[in-house]
C-alpha cells in the first residue's frame, strides 16, 4: 500500500526502494504475493517513464518512411508513395506537400542542415531537392538514361549544395548549380582485379550493356554507404564481392574487398570508423572484411530448411561488435574475429527484421 502510495505521487525511487524491501519479506515467507510485487515494482519504475513533448496526429495524413530534420523539430514522410508532407512536430502542424507529376517517391533525406531534403522520384531515373523552408524546388537530377531504377541511391555529401548519386554504370557528385563530377565507373574495377576479360561476362555470360539493361529492368542490386563523416564510401556492385570497393572521401579507391566472387550479397555495413565492413546474404553468409586492406577476417554460413529472412548487419558504435538476424536467431559478433558473443532466438516472424544500436552502444 505505502508503495503504491509512492507510485501515484511520482515518487518513483522511494516505490522501488518499499518494493525491493517487500520482494524480500516475499523470499523470505515462501514467496507469497511475489508476482503481485514484481508486477508493482515495473509499474513504479518503467511504465509510463516519459511522456511525449511533441508530435504529429490527425488531419486526416498517413506518413510512411518519415526521416526527421536535424534540428528535431520538423519531420518530413512519403504520404501515398507519391507525395512527401513536411510536418512541424512542435506545433502539430502539416506545413505542405510536394510532389513530381505524380510519380514515385522513395529515399527521404535531409541535409546535414536541414535547409534541404531529397528524395528518389519516377523510379529512379529522378533526384529531387527541395528547400525546406517552403518546399520549393532547390534542384533536380535527370538520370541520363530512361530506365528504371537506373538512380539506385542519391544522398547529400557534406553540405546542402553537393549530391552523390549512384546509378548502374557510375558514382558521381551533382551540385546545386548543375556541377557533375565523377568518381567511379563500373569498367574503372577491371585493372583492379588484373582480369583481362569483362566482369560482366565471366560472371553472367553476357556484355556489360546487356547485364545493366536486364537487372535495371528489375532492381539495381547495388548500393552506397557512407561513414558518419564521410571519410570513407562503401560502393557494393552488382556482381558482389568483385565489384565491392571501399573509396576516400575524394572518391580515391582505398581498397577492393577480396574473396568468395562472383556472389551477390544483399545486406552491406561500414563501421563508422570505415575499419570494418561486413555483409549478410539470404544465401545465409555473412562475411567480415577489414576496411583498410580488403582481406577477408571472418566467413560463416548457417543451414536452414526455411530459406533466409535475413536482417541488415549493423556495427556498435565502437566498432567492436557486429549484429545481424538470420532466420529468427539474433547473432551478436566480435567485428574482427566473427567470434560468437550472443546468439538468441526471436519471435517467429516472416517480416524482415531490422536492428539499432543505442547511441552508447549498451543496447
Amino acid at each position: 500500500e505505502r508503495a503504491a502510495s509512492e507510485t501515484a505521487a511520482d515518487e518513483r525511487e522511494k516505490a522501488g526502494r518499499t518494493l525491493l524491501e517487500a520482494l524480500q519479506l516475499s523470499q523470505d515467507n515462501g514467496g507469497a504475493r511475489h508476482d503481485e510485487i514484481i508486477a508493482a515494482l515495473r509499474r513504479a519504475m518503467y511504465i509510463e517513464p516519459f511522456a511525449p513533448v511533441a508530435g504529429f496526429t490527425g488531419q486526416g495524413v498517413r506518413l510512411l518512411d518519415i526521416v526527421p530534420a536535424p534540428d528535431g523539430k520538423r519531420a518530413v514522410g512519403i504520404e501515398n508513395g507519391n507525395s512527401a508532407a513536411l510536418i512541424d512536430l512542435s506545433e502539430n502542424s502539416l506545413r505542405y506537400k510536394v510532389s513530381v507529376d505524380n510519380y514515385e517517391i522513395r529515399g527521404l533525406q535531409f541535409s546535414p542542415d536541414g535547409t534541404r531534403f531529397l528524395a528518389l522520384c519516377d523510379q529512379g531515373r529522378l533526384v529531387t531537392v527541395w528547400n525546406s523552408a517552403d518546399g520549393s524546388v532547390a534542384f533536380t537530377y535527370e538520370s541520363r538514361a530512361n530506365t528504371r531504377y537506373h538512380i539506385a541511391n542519391a544522398f547529400f555529401w557534406g553540405d546542402a549544395d553537393t549530391i552523390l548519386v549512384q546509378d548502374m554504370e557510375r558514382f558521381y557528385l551533382v551540385s546545386v548549380d548543375g556541377g557533375e563530377r565523377e568518381l567511379y565507373t563500373m569498367g574503372d574495377q577491371q585493372s583492379w582485379y588484373d582480369i583481362d576479360n569483362n566482369l560482366f561476362t565471366l560472371i553472367f555470360g553476357a556484355s556489360i550493356e546487356e547485364i545493366i539493361t536486364r537487372i535495371s529492368d528489375d532492381f539495381t542490386g547495388t548500393q552506397a554507404i557512407a561513414t558518419p563523416d564521410r571519410s570513407r564510401l562503401l560502393v557494393a556492385g552488382t556482381v558482389g564481392t568483385w565489384g565491392t570497393l571501399i573509396l576516400d572521401g575524394e572518391g580515391r579507391l582505398v581498397t577492393p574487398l577480396y574473396g568468395m566472387p562472383g556472389t551477390v550479397f544483399e545486406h552491406y555495413a561500414i563501421s563508422d570508423d570505415g575499419k570494418t565492413v561486413a555483409c549478410t546474404s539470404s544465401f545465409g553468409f555473412v562475411i567480415i572484411w577489414d576496411g583498410e586492406t580488403g582481406d577477408m577476417l571472418f566467413a560463416d554460413g548457417y543451414e536452414s530448411s526455411l530459406g533466409y529472412i535475413c536482417s541488415d548487419p549493423v556495427f556498435s558504435p565502437d566498432g567492436s561488435r557486429l549484429s545481424f538476424i538470420m532466420n529468427n536467431v539474433l547473432h551478436i559478433l566480435d567485428a574482427r574475429t566473427g567470434a560468437e558473443l550472443v546468439e538468441g532466438n526471436l519471435d517467429s516472424t516472416t517480416v524482415t527484421p531490422t536492428l539499432a544500436y543505442t547511441a552508447d552502444g549498451d543496447y
